[in-house]
């Protein structure tokens, strides 16, 4: 997203929140930084908060999703198991809005906060109704490569193929292939073989060589949105899988934060423009926030 701070501040500084179900009924929150305009209309009578993880394991995050002030019929508009999607993005909004996650459902908690206050709490996966659960029967000739294996099995279980650009492509050359039972393990394994790692994004499989991302075309600077980029002090316990990206040793881990930017996500490539850390630098892990008092990305990144 990526917002120049000077059109920001023309704007109005505000920002709004989208929540869309599966049967596509819509939720708007309010303007966070104007409460007057939208408040107590149809299209903007919501305060919605989130926090949205993720990383570049072949884990599932979970994000969180609260919703006030919604009525019982609406509540009921949420199903667990059912994909939900949350836009965001600064005034005007159909101008700015960008895609958070496509997410499905894996609970629905309902919160009465007090006798007028009343929130729905949605935990929301990035494609938790298939990676972790799906599960095929496949075989494959002799000489068949592993990318071509992954991208069929990816197919296969609805998953689209984000990019498959492995360290090494080898062929199963003697007996071919012969595949059943869960599908991440599967992949996980092709991984190995590929001396490359595997992840899930947005609904889509990635296999890379450990050292390789995948573009965003942002550009952070202190013009539109870059508010600190500064070393991490310590690599925490979230951020165990940092050993597998880079083949020999734990790369120098930094924490960048700016103004909401969507289009920053697992494993993506993306340009600072500052005196502190200038360069291209590659996202291993961070969430997408808002909580009422500001709305933010932040992101552990290793150089590119």
């Amino acid at each position: 997203m990526a917002k120049r701070l000077a059109d920001f501040e023309r704007e109005g500084g505000g920002w709004r929140i989208k929540v869309t179900t599966a049967s596509g009924t819509e939720f708007f929150s309010r303007d966070e930084r104007q409460p007057a305009r939208g408040h107590g209309t149809p299209e903007g009578r919501y305060l919605i908060r989130f926090k949205i993880p993720f990383d570049i394991s072949s884990d599932n995050d979970l994000g969180e999703i609260r919703l006030y002030n919604v009525d019982k019929a609406s509540v009921n508009e949420f199903r667990r198991g059912e994909l939900v999607k949350l836009e965001a993005g600064y005034h005007p909004f159909e101008k700015h809005k960008e895609l958070v996650i496509l997410g499905t459902i894996e609970d629905r908690v309902v919160e009465q906060l007090s006798k007028t206050t009343r929130v729905l709490i949605l935990y929301v996966g990035d494609t938790t109704d298939i990676w972790p659960v799906a599960t095929a029967t496949k075989g494959y000739a002799p000489g068949i490569k592993a990318s071509v294996v992954a991208a069929d099995l990816a197919t296969t279980i609805g998953l689209e193929v984000g990019k498959i650009e492995p360290k090494v492509d080898p062929t199963y050359a003697k007996r071919g292939l012969a595949l059943a039972g869960a599908t991440r393990p599967m992949f996980e394994m092709l991984a190995r073989d590929m001396q490359s790692v595997v992840y899930v994004a947005r609904r889509k499989l990635y296999i890379l060589s450990p050292d390789q991302g995948v573009p965003s075309g942002v550009v952070l600077s202190g013009d539109n949105g870059l508010l600190s980029a500064k070393p991490a002090m310590e690599v925490s316990a979230d951020m165990k899988f940092v050993d597998t990206i880079a083949s020999t040793e734990k790369p120098q881990v930094y924490q960048i934060e700016a103004l909401l930017t969507p289009r920053i996500w697992s494993n993506k490539e993306f340009e600072l423009d500052c005196d502190d850390l200038p360069g291209m630098w590659r996202a291993i892990a961070g969430n997408h926030a808002a909580d009422g008092r500001s709305f933010l990305t932040t992101v552990r990144v290793a150089g590119v």
